[in-house]
């Protein structure tokens, strides 16, 4: 049988980087074993899932490079599978009818936790008559349905080993809600053995869930997948990446101006035991992907290595000429469009290359290339010492010439440093940057318009 991987996001938020981790992974296993990779959407909280959500999804998985899957399939659109493999395990007896209240159970827990037992169900409507039970659901008694479980579940993990649950952890556990809606392990297993997945490789905070959900496919003498639980992403404080704990999101990288396989190979190098330096595209990585090499130590999410990741793969783009693009790409997502050719695009990205970790890092220099986004807040800081230094730079540079800062200094009297400030900031807007010989090459001639203009803007801001 050809692996069968899946993907199963809910619709309630954006994808943050512990659950891109967990696709990226799964996407990569699929691709090694020349598989498949399903994305389900689990949406069967209609009230917190949000339609929108999915499309951001889809857009965040093809932003990381993940490209070719089966799908969507969305869990609200099988509710009449789950009630009809409810029933067919109310009728042969491997599922009952629970008519216990909320508050029946509030004061079940009550009475265990006063005992000093742990909170569980007892089972106490396992002994109602299959016939008594369905007349009660004939005369409207709300009721859930629950699966018997009777024995210890052991199951082995691929990363982990063996795992055996007893019985009375289990318990026997709601599969169908009093509003006729299935529970998350009940509707993963239909699915999981519907659609033929033959392994499930997800978040170690899932282990427990594996056991109910091995139950429910037993129940129905069905094929199991084969587990592998990942360790989680942890904060730098040691708390779990994860959505409660505001975890970074896709959306917020890409808008912050990473670039999606920087961000991939970086997720997939946490906890990677054969990890590349990348980065790399997905396609390059599965040639050496082996699941085994996953480290079960939690690894930490580190955001100074994701920035030089980023900051490798913006030099790889620049040099193959693709950075034009994703920049034009980036800026035009904030109405910033720029009217230049490539090759002086490809100019202005060399010179500031050392400077930029980030697409949005480029925003800054954007001076540079054109005066449209000079920051001239910086030019209210010039005093008049600067501008007679600026005055004497337009006066003794020859028209076809650049400044020459050595030979300025000897001339005014001024410092060399002093010099090079002004000049800096009256053609940039910035006091930081690229070498300032190589930003008056990038200008050429029109470092003399740029000057002109600060000299202007501060005298009259001196008088």
């Amino acid at each position: 049988m050809s692996v069968r991987v899946r993907f199963a996001p809910s619709p309630t938020g954006k994808l943050h980087l512990g659950n891109a981790r967990i696709a990226l992974l799964n996407y990569l296993f699929a691709i090694s074993q020349n598989g498949t990779f399903l994305l389900r959407i689990d949406d069967t909280d209609r009230e917190r899932s949000d339609e929108e959500a999915v499309e951001r999804i889809l857009y965040d998985l093809r932003w990381l490079g993940i490209e070719r899957f089966e799908g969507p399939v969305f869990q609200s659109r099988r509710l009449a599978r789950y009630r009809e493999i409810a029933d067919a395990l109310l009728n042969k007896g491997a599922a009952y009818r629970c008519f216990c209240t909320e508050e029946n159970l509030r004061e079940m827990k009550k009475s265990q936790l006063e005992k000093g037992l742990p909170p569980r169900y007892t089972g106490q409507c396992r002994t109602i008559p299959p016939e008594r039970a369905a007349e009660m659901a004939v005369n409207n008694h709300a009721y859930t349905v629950r699966l018997k479980v009777d024995h210890n579940i052991s199951f082995s993990d691929m990363l982990r080993g063996e795992f055996t649950f007893a019985r009375d952890d289990v318990e026997d556990f709601i599969i169908l809600r009093s509003d006729g809606s299935p529970t998350y392990n009940f509707a993963s297993a239909i699915d999981d053995m519907d659609y033929k997945i033959t392994h499930v490789i997800r978040g170690e905070d899932h282990i427990s869930n594996t056991a109910r959900q091995i139950a429910v496919i037993r129940s129905l003498n069905g094929k199991e997948p084969q587990y592998a639980h990942i360790p989680l992403i942890l904060r730098g404080d040691g708390k779990p990446l994860s959505k409660r704990n505001l975890a970074e999101t896709i959306e917020d990288l890409r808008q912050a101006g990473y670039l999606g396989a920087a961000v991939a190979t970086y997720l997939i190098n946490l906890g990677w035991n054969r990890a590349e330096k990348g980065p790399f595209e997905l396609a390059e990585l599965a040639h050496i992907f082996n699941l085994e090499d996953i480290s079960l130590a939690q690894p930490h999410h580190n955001p100074g290595q994701l920035r030089y990741m980023n900051q490798l793969l913006l030099r790889q783009n620049m040099e193959s000429g693709k950075l034009t693009s994703c920049l034009r790409e980036f800026l035009a997502q904030k109405n910033i469009l720029l009217d230049y050719p490539d090759q002086r695009l490809g100019e202005f990205l060399s010179l500031i290359a050392d400077n930029i970790s980030t697409l949005a890092d480029i925003e800054k220099f954007l001076g540079i290339l054109d005066t449209k986004f000079l920051n001239k807040e910086e030019w209210e800081h010039l005093d008049e010492k600067a501008a007679e230094i600026l005055d004497a730079t337009v006066a003794l540079t020859k028209e076809n010439e650049l400044p020459d800062p050595a030979l300025l200094a000897s001339r005014t009297g001024a410092k060399k440093s002093e010099i090079l400030m002004a000049l800096r900031v009256a053609t940039t807007g910035l006091r930081q940057g690229p070498p300032l010989a190589d930003i008056l090459k990038f200008l050429g001639l029109q470092w003399r318009l740029r000057v002109e203009m600060c000299l202007n803007y501060v005298k009259n801001s001196l008088l």
